[in-house]
This record gives C-alpha cells, sequence and structure tokens, in this order.
C-alpha cells in the first residue's frame, strides 16, 4: 500500500514537472493508477494532462493508451472520472481550448460532451463559456453524429441556473461564440429562455450596445433581434465542420512553418 502511495506521488510530480513521458510510463506499468485521484480536488493525471498543451503528442498517446488497451467499461470509468467539482477531463480540455483533446475524447465517446458537473455544465457549455470557439464547435458537431440528436435538443446547451449558452457567451462578450451559437441553435434562440434572475440572452444583449450595429429594434421576436444585432456582424451562417477542418489544418501548417521556417518549405493549400 505504501509503495502505492509513493508511485501515485511520483505521478503527481512528475505530471506538476511536465516530464508527461515518465507518466505515459507509469500509467502504461499500473493501471490502477489511471483512474487514482492525485490532487486535493480529485483530479486524475488524465485531468492534469488536458492543460499540457505543449505535449500534445505524448497526452494523445496517454488517451489512446485508455481507449485501446481498456475494456469498454473501465475505458468509461477512465474518461467520465470526475473532480470534486464534477468536471471529468474532457470539461477541462473544453474550457481552455485543448481542441486536440476535445476531438479524440469527443470522439471516442461524443456522450461526454453532455456530461454534467456540479453546476449542471457540460463539456460544450464550458467551451461557449470561456470563449473556446473552435473547441465549442468541435464539440457541437461531434455531439450531432450521435443518431437522434439534433440542433432542437439544446438541454445539454442550460445550466442549473437556467443560463444557456448563448447567455453565457453574451455576459462573457464572446461575440465570435455567440453569433455561432444564434445559427447553430436556432430553437435555443425563439424560446428566448429566462435564467433564475428572470433574464433571458436579449436583456444582456441590450446591456451591450457596442456589440451590435444594428439599431434597437424593440417589439420584434428575440430571434428577429438576435439575428439583426449579432448576426449581421460579420457573417451570416454558422462555421461548417469542413470550414473548421481546414481552419485546423491552416493552423497545423502555419505552427510547422514557425518551427522549421527556413529547413521546411511550407505550400499552404
Amino acid at each position: 500500500m505504501e509503495n502505492w502511495k509513493d508511485t501515485k506521488n511520483d505521478l503527481f510530480r512528475n505530471a506538476m514537472e511536465n516530464q508527461w513521458s515518465e507518466v505515459f510510463k507509469t500509467l502504461e506499468e499500473d493501471r490502477g493508477l489511471r483512474t487514482a485521484k492525485v490532487t486535493a480536488t480529485g483530479d486524475t493525471v488524465l485531468h492534469m494532462a488536458m492543460y499540457a498543451l505543449d505535449e500534445t503528442v505524448v497526452v494523445a498517446a496517454m488517451v489512446d493508451l485508455v481507449l485501446e488497451d481498456e475494456e469498454s467499461s473501465e475505458r468509461s470509468y477512465v474518461l467520465e472520472a470526475a473532480n470534486v467539482k464534477g468536471n471529468t477531463p474532457l470539461h477541462l480540455a473544453a474550457s481552455i481550448g485543448n481542441i486536440e483533446m476535445c476531438k479524440k475524447i469527443g470522439g471516442v465517446n461524443p456522450s461526454l460532451i453532455a456530461t454534467r458537473n456540479e453546476a449542471g455544465e457540460t463539456p460544450l457549455f464550458l467551451a461557449a463559456l470561456h470563449g473556446q470557439r473552435k473547441a465549442f464547435l468541435w464539440l457541437h458537431y461531434l455531439y450531432m453524429e450521435i443518431p437522434g440528436v439534433s440542433s432542437t435538443n439544446y438541454a445539454h446547451c442550460i445550466r442549473d441556473n437556467k443560463d444557456t449558452i448563448l447567455h453565457c457567451a453574451i455576459a462573457e462578450e464572446h461575440l465570435d461564440v455567440a453569433i455561432e451559437i444564434i445559427h447553430l441553435y436556432k430553437d435555443l434562440v425563439k424560446r428566448s429562455i429566462f435564467n433564475d434572475e428572470g433574464l433571458s440572452p436579449l436583456h444582456l444583449l441590450a446591456e451591450k450596445p457596442s456589440a451590435f450595429k444594428s439599431g434597437a429594434l424593440l417589439g420584434r421576436p428575440f430571434g428577429h433581434l438576435a439575428y439583426h444585432l449579432l448576426g449581421d456582424m460579420t457573417k451570416n451562417k454558422a462555421t461548417t465542420k469542413e470550414e473548421l477542418e481546414k481552419e485546423d489544418h491552416k493552423s497545423c501548417v502555419m505552427a510547422l512553418k514557425d518551427a522549421c521556417p527556413v529547413s521546411v518549405p511550407v505550400i499552404l493549400g
């Protein structure tokens, strides 16, 4: 027991010091440590790995280790492990915009995209709350691939206090995300849901006149207002999955170009 405790402490220390290759070796050798709570807030090492944006390859290998080696029930248990706030690794990946982990975990188990934390927030919700547009879009499109799910199913877009993703995107002034929401969740917009404070997204939007160039359109339905106040700013449709893939490709090419500016010729396609 003491030896296992020491190993867990070593795992935590290596994660804190960004020694992810060592972390990978430990998880490879001891399956029990994959779900071990290694921090005071109940994070597993997979939670911690979501922040290792500079170690994408090793972290991806860690996730693959879980996905490929675990029995289906055990695999789900590792990916669904929640900390004291109820956040899974995917919640954290969405919050900070770790797009690769959103795609990898959300692609393997898209139902996790609608998993709620203690505040009733899903990973998709947190991506919108924190203005992580690309993470939000990837999670949206991955979730929409679940049979029977459509944009009229928006329960995963509302947290316990009845704030919707549109409430939060507007309140936090993530207007690029708000525009995507308006185009992707038309039914959510039309219903103009009120939160526990009696506020609709329109109330929040009205407090931010700098967010739009149209004049006030009082007396019109909320959907009409939203399209005019936000939709006429920059775009008239949501970013498609194909456009998102092109954005990711361009980002990868530019990252490669920055890493090897002289020796590697880069052609943007």
